[in-house]
């Protein structure tokens, strides 16, 4: 209660003065904040929209990291998997530029086939991306991505085992906008060839009929200079090696030619006597080049007064890339050595070499040459195990370099539609994909077991929900949904076994209900 008070003059009235001065001024700006407006005071409903993040959609109960489309630009994200680096508890593997394979809190699946479908599944625009060559979504005009982490007890993700992702395109609006973004990189490293990167991306939203029909069209380009050296590149077939009774057919870095005395290998591949290099001819000295590209259309339809919000999508993809390269480390002997066919690593075979021409003379050195080779091999693994003792990183020896070609062409439709007691969500979508991919898996110069592989799959995909909060006159929170999803995988893979002279050859086909 406030009011005036009387007080009598006492040893310490100065601070009794002090308190009641506080008691006078905290009792006025209580009158003052009674006698301000609420600006909520009446207000029934309140509705709060936010930047276009799904894990706005998700349910309250749920453990969700979400980024909008400023969050992924700064971070600079290019596809789903480069999100691990900003998500706790998540890890992304990937064997190529389209599959990968996701793990949430340790859940997931260790399965790169044409035919694995992840712990995690993966929704674009309400569209779940089940084959697993369209997981590693790219991401462009994106509106907002959400990580879901499992196990998840409701939605048309329920029991997924690991979590979801949620990926929302930003949506058409009824007003004129647009961007365009150019970013230019070159890569400058003494190991690797200097590499120039590219990368536009561009998007344009515009009303089509008054407030009704809206439109957005978005692209996005990248490229990449080649970067890694293959020691096997050719510009001239090889002709057969005539030998003759005194040259000896020795594999890997040794062979001669008797007439020209010089090595019939062109990177340490075994040729044998009166045969052709199984090196391909005009082989590109440079490998790693990207070429990718990706265009989505979409329609909005909303007309005003009307409780139905529709977009129509339509998305066409292209990945284009040279295989993934590398370079083997042999282990006949010991760490360092040759491989089945006797390829010897260019790096690890002129230290052994180094070391043989360091020890000839020396007291107790062996004569014979596989006493000499075991001696230089001891000492490279030892070095091996210091450092890599590859002052050529990012240099191999590929006979059969590859390239890896992916066409996704993805349609779908989103109808949300607001009465007055239910609100009902429609997803409908159609996903479909052509790979091919050629890997040199040896990385060798060797035919050992390179690989060739196709696989294509359709999916379709549809559900509705309803939801409402009363029942009645009954005030409870409830929804129900369908979903279907038919999908077919066709899959055909050869498998050279260089050693055994052998092709194996493997073809599958899945239908999913």
């Amino acid at each position: 209660m406030c009011g005036p008070r009387t007080t009598s003059r006492e040893p310490g009235r100065g601070s009794k003065r002090t308190l009641v001065a506080a008691l006078i001024l905290l009792c006025a700006a209580s009158a003052a904040a009674q006698e301000v407006d609420d600006p909520f005071a009446g207000v029934e409903e309140m509705i709060v929209t936010g930047s276009g993040t799904a894990a706005l959609l998700a349910p309250t109960n749920t453990s969700a990291i979400a980024f909008d489309a400023s969050d992924l630009e700064a971070y600079g994200v290019d596809d789903l998997g480069d999100i691990a680096a900003y998500v706790p508890n998540l890890e992304i593997r990937t064997s190529n530029a389209t599959n990968a394979s996701f793990f949430v809190r340790g859940v997931g699946l260790q399965d790169f086939g044409a035919n694995a479908s992840s712990s995690v599944p993966i929704f674009m625009d309400g569209i779940p991306r089940n084959p697993s060559a369209t997981q590693l979504v790219g991401l462009f005009d994106i509106g907002g991505l959400s990580v879901l982490k499992g196990p998840q007890g409701s939605g048309n993700y329920r029991n997924a085992s690991a979590g979801a992702f949620l990926v929302q395109s930003a949506k058409p609006l009824h007003e004129l906008s647009g961007f365009a973004k150019v970013t230019t990189a070159r890569i400058v490293s003494v190991d690797a060839r200097d590499a120039n990167r590219y990368e536009y991306e561009a998007a344009i939203n515009a009303p089509v009929f008054e407030d009704w029909i809206s439109a957005r069209l978005s692209a996005r380009y990248s490229h990449e200079n080649a970067w890694w050296e293959n020691g096997c590149a050719n510009r001239f077939p090889l002709s057969p090696f005539q030998g003759t009774e005194n040259d000896v057919a020795v594999p890997g870095r040794s062979i001669k030619i008797d007439i020209f005395d010089k090595d019939a290998d062109l990177c340490g591949e075994t040729v044998e006597t009166g045969r052709t290099s199984p090196i391909a001819a005009y082989l590109p000295r440079f490998e790693g080049e990207v070429d990718d590209f990706a265009f989505r259309g979409q329609i909005r339809f909303s007309p005003p007064d009307t409780p139905l919000d529709l977009i129509v999508r339509g998305e066409i993809t292209r990945v284009n890339r040279d295989s993934n390269g590398g370079q083997q480390i042999g282990t006949a002997v010991d760490l360092g050595g040759a491989d089945r066919r006797d390829y010897h690593e260019e790096d690890n075979f002129n230290r052994m070499t180094e070391i043989i021409n360091s020890l000839i003379g020396t007291p107790g050195f062996p004569r014979t040459q596989n006493a000499r080779r075991k001696i230089a091999l001891r000492q490279v693994r030892k070095e091996l195990y210091k450092h890599p003792l590859d002052p050529h990183p990012y240099r191999g020896d590929i006979d059969s370099p590859g390239q890896l070609i992916l066409d996704t062409n993805a349609a779908s439709a989103t109808a949300l539609i607001d009465l007055d007691e239910t609100d009902i969500e429609i997803n409908a979508g159609f996903v479909d994909y052509r790979k091919s991919e050629r890997r040199d898996v040896d990385l060798s110069p060797n035919t050992l077991f390179p690989s060739f592989g196709n696989d294509q799959a359709w999916e379709l995909y549809g559900d509705v929900k309803i939801s409402g909060e009363t029942i009645g006159d009954l005030p409870l929170q409830w929804d129900t949904g369908v979903y279907t999803l038919v999908q077919k995988v066709e899959a055909a893979s050869t498998q050279e076994l260089g050693i055994l002279d052998q092709r194996r050859n493997t073809t599958f086909t899945e239908e999913i209900y």
